[in-house]
């Protein structure tokens, strides 16, 4: 349930994200919905790529994309 709620709110994120950058540059640049039209696409496309990542990693056998390093004992140099 947890990996569900992380993929919702990576999805979310980059929406609202996207959206905040499009909705300031309109406001900047005085061309309204143009940047918000393209960036709520461009959020909503990042956010897809992101849930397809993680579905991916969770199909491939649960494990994240990040790298583990193994704990190994110290060396006994005596």
């Amino acid at each position: 349930m947890g990996a569900g709620f992380h993929v919702a709110t990576e999805l979310v994120v980059a929406l609202l994200v996207a959206v905040a950058i499009g909705w300031f540059l309109d406001d900047w640049l005085e061309t309204q919905p143009f940047f918000l039209v393209i960036f709520a696409l461009l959020g909503a496309a990042a956010g897809a790529l992101n849930v397809y990542r993680r579905a991916r990693t969770f199909v491939a056998g649960g494990e994240s994309s990040e790298t583990k390093i193994p704990a190994e004992p110290p060396e006994d140099n005596d």
